[in-house]
């Protein structure tokens, strides 16, 4: 409930929406220090579903609100994520995932399409520390 109230209110919702269509618009609605304040709120909040239950990531400040959404903009074009831009290759690799990762199965599946002589790496307790969208996830 606490992250819905911080991701629906009127103001955020409208912040988000000009990202979209007029980031410079967005800025002047909200300043950085006010976006970055609320994205650290969120992530604070968003936290516990990023890791295995009882277990915490590090704390952020400064989180960088303008850095994340407006590169995902629909108005850019989109990235290939790593696998993609990686193509196949007979070369070996390990693949590591765990199960409290907050990324979809996919992202560790595509590796292993990207290289058929990969091996996976599944650690039972283990996740993610940080939040990144670095493996295509």
């Amino acid at each position: 409930m606490r992250l819905d109230r911080l991701l629906l209110s009127p103001r955020t919702l409208l912040t988000y929406a000009l990202v979209q269509v007029n980031p410079v618009a967005a800025h002047a609605l909200a300043s950085d220090r006010e976006a970055d304040a609320r994205q650290d709120r969120v992530y604070t909040a968003a936290l516990p579903g990023l890791h295995c239950r009882g277990r915490t990531g590090p704390a952020l400040d400064g989180t960088g609100f303008y850095a994340a959404p407006v590169p995902l903009s629909w108005r850019r074009r989109p990235e290939p994520d790593v696998p993609a831009k990686l193509g196949r290759s007979d070369r070996p690799v390990l693949v590591v995932k765990g199960l409290c990762d907050y990324l979809h199965w996919e992202s560790a599946t595509g590796y292993l399409r990207s290289f058929p002589d990969g091996s996976l790496l599944y650690l039972p307790g283990a996740g993610a520390t940080y939040t990144s969208t670095s493996l295509g996830g």
